[in-house]
């Protein structure tokens, strides 16, 4: 996994979501907005307890977030196509 750093504003905060059938596998999504010339946008995955660093995330304040670059790959009759997330692990303030 490759460690990525992104510092931006949060521009939405996801609900929790408790996933699987008995509900045991718990994520949030944040969407950030960079702060630089060319503005993007990253969706981060806030996963099991990680998803507590979370509950300070306000929209519209500015955040360091530490995440890992995850990638699979997925086959179908039309090929192999690529999935990447980023999965968040540390927060704080910019």
């Amino acid at each position: 996994m490759s460690k990525i750093v992104i510092t931006g504003a949060a521009n939405q905060v996801g609900e929790l979501q408790e996933l699987g059938q008995d509900g045991s596998f718990k994520k949030r999504e944040v969407i950030f907005k960079t702060i630089e010339e060319h503005t993007n946008y990253y969706r981060v995955e806030f996963l099991q307890g990680n998803t507590e660093l979370v509950n300070n995330i306000t929209e519209g304040n500015n955040y360091k977030i530490t995440c890992n670059l995850r990638g699979r790959l997925s086959t179908n009759e039309n090929g192999t196509i690529v999935f990447h997330s980023l999965v968040g692990w540390k927060v704080e303030t910019a």
